[in-house]
Order: structure tokens, then C-alpha cells, then sequence
């Protein structure tokens, strides 16, 4: 997630954009000092937010801060993003949230799980979820984590095509 952070080349002034309505503000700002002709990008991701100039209150030229907030901050926003709250389905929303469950791998223990509370803590002193479902991972004949990073994950595929769907399905179900 790119931060929504403008600085000057000197970094004494910086300005947080809050809204998709002030970075379009902002843009129109910066076209008419600067004589740009830019709008406001369809994606707010890497490369095309990076593109967006605008000025400081004394017209000087702001870029885009380059560091990005870490990418389980994204994930824990779901359930905000998912109804766009608090922009708008409220009610849905309140009667959704907190959730019931959620159910994943307990690898997500550090990241999803506890990004979920947390940015639900900071925004309404709340849990995010009130109960998880967490299912163990599979591991190599090693008892290491299988992993496409450490290259010791199985093909799927290879494992179906060679002994079946059905021996597959009981090895993951009873281990």
C-alpha cells in the first residue's frame, strides 16, 4: 500500500492526502502552478500513484514518499474495504462486523490475524472476529513448513495426476 504521503525534494514539508476528493483537489493545484496535465489515476497502486506531482502551499513541487506500509495492513483493512466502510453500506457493515469466525492457517497468526484486531482496535476499540477457525500446514517428509519460497512444496497437480484426487484429499483431511 503506498503511503499517501507528498513531500518536498527537501523533505520540510509533506502533506498526507486523505481522500481519493483532496488528491483530485491537489492534482488540479499542481496542473495550474506547475502547468501539468494530470488526473487522478484509475489505480492508486505502485507504479501510477508515484506519478502524481502536487505543490506545497508555497508552491513548491511534492513527490510521492517512496516506502510502502506493510502489505498485512492491506489484509487486515479487508473487512473495511470489503463494505467501504465508513463511506457507505453502514448498516451492513454493523451488522456484519465484528465477524462470527475466520478461518485460516495458523501461519497467519502474526500477519492477517492480528492486523485484523489491530487496525479494528484503532478504529472502533474492537475485536475483528470473535472466534478462529485455524487448520495446521502441510509439511515436507522433513516436518518443515512446505513452502514455495524454500522450494520444498509438492506439485499438486503432479501428485493427482500420478496417484489420483482421491488419495490427495485423504492425505490432507487425516494429517
Amino acid at each position: 500500500i503506498p503511503l499517501p504521503i507528498w513531500r518536498t525534494e527537501d523533505g520540510n514539508t509533506e502533506k498526507c492526502i486523505g481522500s481519493i476528493e483532496e488528491l483530485g483537489k491537489e492534482i488540479e493545484k499542481a496542473n495550474a502552478v506547475l502547468g501539468l496535465n494530470q488526473s487522478v489515476p484509475e489505480d492508486l497502486h505502485r507504479p501510477f500513484i508515484d506519478q502524481v506531482v502536487i505543490v506545497s502551499d508555497q508552491n513548491e513541487k511534492m513527490t510521492r514518499e517512496a516506502d510502502l506500509i506493510d502489505v498485512w495492513f492491506d489484509s487486515g483493512s479487508m473487512p473495511y474495504a470489503q463494505w467501504h466502510f465508513p463511506f457507505e453500506r453502514e448498516d451492513e457493515f454493523d451488522q456484519l462486523f465484528p465477524a462470527d469466525f475466520i478461518a485460516e492457517g495458523v501461519d497467519q497468526t502474526r500477519g492477517w490475524f492480528f492486523t485484523l484486531h489491530a487496525i479494528s482496535t484503532m478504529i472502533s476499540d474492537n475485536v475483528a472476529f470473535k472466534n478462529i477457525i485455524s487448520n495446521g500446514l502441510v509439511l515436507d517428509k522433513a516436518g518443515a513448513k512446505m513452502s514455495k519460497r524454500l522450494g520444498n512444496a509438492v506439485d499438486p497437480f503432479a501428485t493427482i495426476e500420478k496417484y489420483g484426487s482421491d488419495p490427495l484429499r485423504w492425505y490432507m483431511i487425516t494429517n
